[in-house]
């Protein structure tokens, strides 16, 4: 017989019930129920059947509660990493002004460049999803001239756009 898992008395079950029904974000209110229902006497197969958690995760679950109580039960998913940013206000300005010129290594900006341009200004080492993080964060929008085809004529396309009326 599979072993019974036990909340640590961090809340009461009416006050385990009481926050389910208040939350206003889902995966909070998930959670609550989860461990509202193991405070009913519920076991994990019966929670595993009633929500969307699968055993394990109704297991992982009061683990993370037990250890951390009702903090650890929070959705952190829109608080960001918590990591500082790279560049202080100074050098994203730098960046900015950067990006209105021809980078050092000729061609067009792109997040490879501009994740060795952080690394040059900062020192450490830089990959380059955070380049292209730092190009959309300054609405850089990559400018690239269409596509010709080798065989056009230039000429003849002028020549047609002149002829041809607007609307036509």
């Amino acid at each position: 017989m599979p072993r019974r898992i036990s909340l640590e008395p961090h809340l009461s079950g009416a006050e385990l019930y009481k926050k389910y029904l208040s939350s206003k974000k889902t995966c909070e209110r998930d959670r609550y129920q989860v461990l509202w229902l193991l405070s009913q006497g519920k076991t994990t197969s019966q929670i595993a059947e009633v929500t969307r958690f699968h055993a394990r995760g109704v297991r992982a679950l009061v683990q993370r509660y037990n250890k951390g109580g009702p903090e650890a039960m929070l959705d952190r998913r829109s608080q960001g990493s918590g990591a500082p940013s790279r560049l202080n206000p100074a050098q994203l300005k730098a960046l900015e002004a950067a990006l209105e010129q021809d980078p050092v290594e000729g061609g067009r900006w792109n997040s490879i460049k501009v994740a060795a341009w952080i690394e040059r200004e900062t020192g450490v080492a830089t990959k380059k999803q955070l380049g292209w993080v730092y190009l959309k964060r300054l609405d850089y929008a990559l400018r690239i001239p269409r596509r010709r085809h080798k065989k056009g004529d230039l000429e003849a396309k002028d020549d047609f756009k002149k002829k041809t009326s607007p609307g036509s």
